[in-house]
């Protein structure tokens, strides 16, 4: 089960994949280690399934 915390912290990681853990840290009013521990678990519990990069093809010259 996640809980309140976890739901923001999965939000700010939807609309910005790139957030340090110290900037969540900061929006959710935790410390950075404890957010830390939550993204693992969320990880582990599959709430999260990977993080991935798109690339711009053309501009990286792989069209």
């Amino acid at each position: 089960m996640i809980d309140k915390i976890d739901i923001q912290i999965l939000e700010i990681l939807q609309s910005d994949g790139r957030a340090s853990a110290s900037d969540i840290a900061k929006s959710v009013k935790l410390s950075v280690p404890a957010v830390g521990e939550r993204i693992k678990k969320l990880f582990e519990k599959d709430f999260i399934k990977k993080h991935t990069t798109i690339l711009g093809h053309k501009k990286a010259g792989l069209d």
